[in-house]
């Protein structure tokens, strides 16, 4: 009976040991079984800097230039986003130094003016580099980085705001490059 019981505490207890052993080889298996996918278009150069608006979009269709209008139309959309969310940051600080009647009023017009600049910008934005992916089903998937300089985008909303009579009154052009050059600055910073 003693030789049973010794015997059967073996037993068990060598299936205990198996069966840890076995989880920690199914977890390496599944560790070891990952694949790291490359994401096309994903260094540093891609990204938005100092002197460059940077959008990095996908387009996914059956046939190659649609695929590539839908990534470039992301990517537009994606590139205003970011554009107008520094802008709008830009104006309201701008807005908040100057000293004029109806700040809002103002501010709103600024806001206005320069998001029909970026908008016209956005069709001349440059395709910065693509590529272009055969999927299994056939498909074609499209990635591309198109940007937008600063500076040139800063003094053709200068150019616009100073066109307009009312605006141009209250409007100081040093005071707001100032105010821009800072907000590219912080971006700078916050890298």
């Amino acid at each position: 009976m003693k030789k049973l019981l010794v015997i059967a505490s073996l037993v068990v207890g060598s299936a205990l040991l198996l069966s840890c052993g076995t989880q920690k080889k199914l977890a390496q298996v599944k560790a070891d079984n990952m694949v790291e996918l490359n994401i096309p278009l994903s260094g540093p150069e891609y990204l938005s800097d100092e002197t460059f608006y940077r959008a990095v979009q996908s387009g996914v269709s059956p046939n190659s230039s649609m695929a590539k209008k839908i990534a470039l139309q992301n990517a537009r959309q994606e590139l205003a986003a970011a554009v107008k969310a520094d802008l709008a940051l830009v104006i309201e600080n701008y807005g908040k130094g100057q000293d004029v009647g109806n700040n809002q009023e103002y501010e709103a017009q600024y806001q206005e003016l320069a998001y029909s600049v970026v908008d016209q910008q956005l069709t001349g934005a440059v395709l910065m580099d693509e590529k272009l992916f055969k999927q299994e089903n056939n498909s074609y998937k499209y990635y591309v980085c198109i940007q937008m300089n600063k500076a040139d985008l800063a003094k053709k909303i200068e150019n616009k705001i100073s066109q307009d009579e009312k605006l141009q009154l209250e409007f100081d052009l040093d005071r707001f490059r100032k105010v821009y050059n800072e907000q590219m600055q912080n971006f700078k910073n916050s890298k």
